[in-house]
């Protein structure tokens, strides 16, 4: 219904939005209502490529490189606190893990190059 309110695009239309938007908008960033769908569903596809590229490169870390696993509880020496590794994501170019504290349950986030030197 809403898409009504926005012109049809023909083919050649079409590529040039979804061009423009590939060349203006940063993956993660809201995506406004007011923008034409077209556009609006070629940032959407590019959000989803910026996360599973994220999920490809955080897996790929933990298989390959990574000393610690899901579940694996690590002694962090300056907090004097033990954590469970509970999860795992790419976040600014670093690879960082989401620990539960075993003492108070609270979370707490460390990268995952810092666990693997403990």
């Amino acid at each position: 219904m809403a898409n009504e309110l926005f012109r049809l695009l023909n083919a050649e239309d079409e590529k040039a939005y979804r061009i423009n938007a590939r060349e203006s908008y940063t993956p993660g960033n809201t995506i406004s209502s007011l923008w034409h769908p077209v556009f609006r569903h070629e940032c959407e596809k590019m959000n989803m490529e910026d996360v599973m590229r994220n999920h490809v490169k955080a897996n790929s870390y933990w298989h390959f490189k990574s000393e610690k696993h899901f579940g694996d509880v690590v002694h962090i020496p300056e907090e004097e606190i033990d954590v469970q590794v509970r999860n795992m994501y790419v976040q600014d170019d670093d690879v960082v893990c989401d620990c539960t504290d075993l003492s108070s349950g609270s979370i707490e986030t460390y990268t995952l190059d810092y666990l693997n030197s403990l």
